[in-house]
């Protein structure tokens, strides 16, 4: 059993202390991409994302690292073409207190998310 809680504190902490890189989660084989740039951020980031082929919607959802959400952006395709919708989404983090936050892209079929870094 100590073993075990050993192993978990070891992975909570090499979780935590990933403070320069994207950590990425994606579910269902997810055809959906997300980054985040720059990260670290300290004025402004930018979110680039790419939607799948059957997507025509999502939402961008940023949470502080206890879930509560921070902020979020609606995507939607208005042009009617069902292709692969790709675009960019700032958001302005002046205001933002430092810290890690996730952010997760989300549509019907799949979810993407990363780390972001606010300093």
């Amino acid at each position: 059993m100590k073993t075990i809680k050993k192993s978990l504190v070891l992975i909570i902490i090499i979780f935590l202390g990933a403070t320069t890189f994207d950590v990425f989660t994606q579910t269902n084989d997810s055809p959906l991409n997300i980054s985040a740039n720059p990260n670290p951020a300290t004025h402004y980031v930018e979110f680039i994302y790419q939607l799948s082929e059957i997507d025509i919607e999502g939402i961008i959802i940023i949470t502080d690292i206890s879930g509560k959400q921070i902020k979020s952006f609606r995507i939607k395709d208005t042009k009617g073409a069902q292709a692969c919708l790709a675009g960019r989404q700032a958001w302005d983090t002046r205001k933002i207190p430092a810290g890690s936050y996730i952010y997760t892209l989300k549509t019907k079929y799949f979810e993407a998310s990363g780390k972001l870094i606010i300093q």
